[in-house]
């Protein structure tokens, strides 16, 4: 596509020429075009306009592809080194993680004296200018918000490397669905739009020297557009006093359980109301597998069965596949046996006919999904943005640390999952 792309640009570039030429020649000798000229100039610009459309074709192509090949990619957790660039990165990339004070930073917010937190301040402000835009509380820089949603391990502040696996390995220890294989997109900027195959490709076996039959690929997108999330997290008076790793590492890991529920709760059961995201039960188009069972939706062997073989057909069984569904559902499934001679039961350390099973009190009631949760894409945009409010606990003399963070979630292919009905 390379060459073709310079074949084209080199023929535009001599109609332009051409053209040039033929408007010098006609304005040294101060007159108007003869008819045949103007006719040659004419078809000089229809063909100068044709090869500008060709070329803008290709290269959009190419882009596709490019983003196709990228995503083609491992998921994002688990020690895999890919990387999306951090566009917040630039000022913050040599964060001194041992220096930075998380509490030191909210402490100098709740009082106003930022005396004692001039090098926290200082990457907040940096990291605005980088953004364009001011922060409602505090940035935090990335390299520190990697920490936040790590787990608690002092080798954690050592290094200043900005390593997204780890971030991904953080969040996995507290996500079903990023445990269970969901992408995640971080340091993005903007709206994202990926790319997505609507159709299958063909490929044909020809003989030599036959032409190879046109194929057109049908692409479509899937767009992520920032969404945010906010949550709070309550701070003692007492507790806000310490400056120790240890209760530190206590306010990050309520900020990471808080992010993880809220990216679990979008992708199982968002509805799309009040700026959330849509997940996989309200995502149109997604397969459905009817349960028998009225009372409890416990599906028998042969539905979970028809979960799976509903993804078959679509071409879909594959990738990260696994089921989630309610606590009861899963407790359930347990003592239930797939048929009324084996004495084999439906569920098995976890494991429901060769596939994972996990139980969440964020699926709806009576409610249970199979599919490849590498087909879920998380989207992240820049740093948490921490606000202190000192007077919803003013009484006490504590403060609520205000945490807002912008993310999507998105279903690349709603083929890929099954949820019952």
């Amino acid at each position: 596509m390379n060459e073709l792309l310079k074949r084209l640009n080199k023929s535009r570039k001599a109609k332009a020429e051409a053209m040039k030429v033929l408007l010098e020649n006609v304005g040294a000798e101060e007159r108007s075009m003869t008819e045949d000229e103007n006719k040659l100039y004419e078809d000089l610009e229809s063909e100068y306009d044709n090869l500008t459309r060709q070329i803008e074709k290709l290269e959009k192509q190419q882009k596709r592809e490019k983003d196709l090949d990228e995503l083609q990619t491992p998921p994002l957790f688990a020690g895999d080194k890919t990387k999306t660039k951090d566009k917040t990165k630039d000022k913050t990339k040599n964060v001194d993680i041992k220096r930075y004070s998380l509490m030191r930073a909210i402490q100098a917010q709740a009082t106003g004296d930022w005396s004692k937190a001039k090098y926290e301040r200082k990457c907040s402000l940096e990291i605005a200018d980088t953004l364009g835009r001011e922060a409602k509380g505090m940035f935090v820089p990335y390299e520190v918000q990697r920490n936040v949603l790590s787990t608690a391990n002092s080798s954690a502040l050592v290094g200043t490397e900005h390593r997204d696996d780890m971030f991904i390995e953080a969040l996995e220890a507290e996500s079903i669905v990023i445990g269970l294989g969901a992408r995640v997109l971080t340091g993005l900027v903007g709206n994202v739009d990926i790319p997505k195959a609507l159709g299958g490709i063909s490929f044909d076996w020809i003989g030599e020297d036959e032409d190879a039959p046109a194929t057109d690929a049908n692409f479509g997108t899937v767009s992520l557009t920032p969404k945010t999330i906010a949550g709070a997290v309550a701070i003692s008076r007492k507790l806000m006093k310490q400056s120790s790793i240890s209760v530190e590492r206590l306010i990050e890991a309520d900020i990471r359980r808080g992010v993880a529920l809220a990216i679990d709760e979008a992708v199982i059961a968002g509805d799309g109301t009040g700026n959330s995201p849509i997940g996989i039960i309200n995502t149109t188009g997604v397969n459905t597998q009817a349960i028998s069972d009225t009372t409890n939706s416990v599906p028998t062997f042969a539905e979970t069965v028809g979960f799976e073989t509903a993804l078959a057909e679509d071409n879909a069984l594959r990738g990260s596949l696994a089921y989630i569904t309610t606590p009861k559902i899963n407790g359930l499934t347990k003592t239930k046996p797939i048929d009324t001679g084996s004495g084999i039961f439906l569920n098995k350390d976890n494991i429901m006919n060769g596939y994972k099973v996990v139980g969440s009190s964020l699926v709806p009631a009576n409610k249970t999904i199979f599919g490849n949760y590498n087909d879920i894409i998380i989207g992240m945009w820049g740093v948490m943005d921490l606000v202190v409010d000192t007077a919803t606990k003013a009484s006490s003399g504590g403060l609520v640390l205000r945490v807002f963070q912008e993310i999507d979630v998105a279903i690349r292919h709603p083929q890929s999952f099954t949820v019952s009905s």
